[in-house]
């Protein structure tokens, strides 16, 4: 049950990133708007599961490197919005690239949160599990 709940949440969050991203573009560059935001919140929920998928695939094998998982969520988000530029005919490297840019931002910074998140319930779960095991 909490793993369904992990990915509804990551699936609401990377879709409201995905209405940020995609609502900017959408005013800056004139785009229409409720298209826009449709493929955008689709966009960022299918980006932000297979990334967050890919970071605990790559962090559970290299726990020691723990930058190597952010660097693949980074990737995977950059290719994964060039791709979709590409298929909604967004021109390159303007406005494409900034949009890219904006994705792969938003997207290591919600990684980043969640990541520190999850640590510091770790943390505090083990010392809470050292003081029974003390008792």
């Amino acid at each position: 049950m909490d793993t369904i709940k992990d990915i509804l949440i990551v699936l609401i969050i990377s879709a409201l990133v995905g209405l940020g991203v995609s609502g900017g573009f959408a005013l800056v560059n004139n785009r229409p708007l409720l298209q826009t935001l449709i493929a955008g919140l689709l966009s960022g929920s299918i980006i932000g599961l297979v990334s967050r998928l890919c970071f605990m695939f790559v962090y559970f094998n290299f726990r020691n490197k723990p930058a190597l998982a952010f660097m693949v969520v980074i990737a995977i988000i950059g290719t994964a919005t060039a791709l979709i530029s590409l298929y909604f005919d967004i021109r390159f490297p303007f406005p494409a690239i900034p949009l890219i840019a904006a994705s792969a931002l938003c997207g290591t910074i919600v990684t980043v949160v969640m990541f520190h998140n999850y640590n510091t319930i770790n943390a505090r779960l083990k010392r809470k599990k050292e003081k029974l095991d003390q008792r």
